[in-house]
């Protein structure tokens, strides 16, 4: 008797403790991709990305379309640099961190 209810003890002890290191175990990190989004007066502007130049299309991140107007970028620091007909618009410096989007206000 004494015997079965230390073996059940055990066995208790070694199911919870699996429980916790499997429930640990399941948390996952945040993903590494990160995204810009560019609002605003995109009118005949052209962005430059960390020296990475192309035309925007305009988006908001809350938009059910927003998958067609990210731009994946990497995480960490980077120059945002606007200009419209040759004349400079915005210039940012912004850090976004590991799984952050932002979005980029055009004047």
């Amino acid at each position: 008797m004494r015997r079965g209810l230390i073996s059940t003890a055990i066995l208790s002890l070694l199911l919870l403790q699996a429980c916790y290191y499997g429930h640990r175990e399941s948390n996952t990190q945040q993903p590494d991709e990160c995204y810009l989004m560019f609002i605003g007066n995109l009118t005949e502007a052209t962005v430059s990305v960390d020296q990475q130049e192309f035309v925007p299309l305009l988006g908001k991140l809350d938009d059910p379309r927003a998958a067609h107007y990210k731009y994946r970028i990497k995480p960490g620091n980077h120059m945002i640099i606007v200009k419209r007909h040759g004349n400079l618009i915005l210039e940012k410096k912004i850090y976004v961190g590991p799984g952050e989007s932002r979005e980029i206000r055009i004047p």
